[in-house]
């Protein structure tokens, strides 16, 4: 299964990256392409008690502020 030494030449990480990443029992690494830019907005986390760096969102527009 490849890893970060395998993905090195998409991923460019600095050596520093390597050593903490590289020896991770499991890492996904995802590919994203066809990237569209959005104008940056402002969300409600009014509904969010746990402030993590991830907020899952079904609908965007219900949480997306006016």
């Amino acid at each position: 299964m490849p890893g970060v030494e395998e993905n090195q030449a998409d991923l460019q990480l600095t050596a520093a990256q390597i050593k903490r990443w590289a020896g991770k029992r499991y890492l996904v690494l995802v590919s994203v392409g066809e990237v569209t830019p959005v104008a940056p907005f402002a969300i409600d986390r009014g509904e969010y008690g746990n402030m993590d760096d991830w907020l899952p969102v079904g609908d965007i527009k219900r949480v997306k502020k006016q």
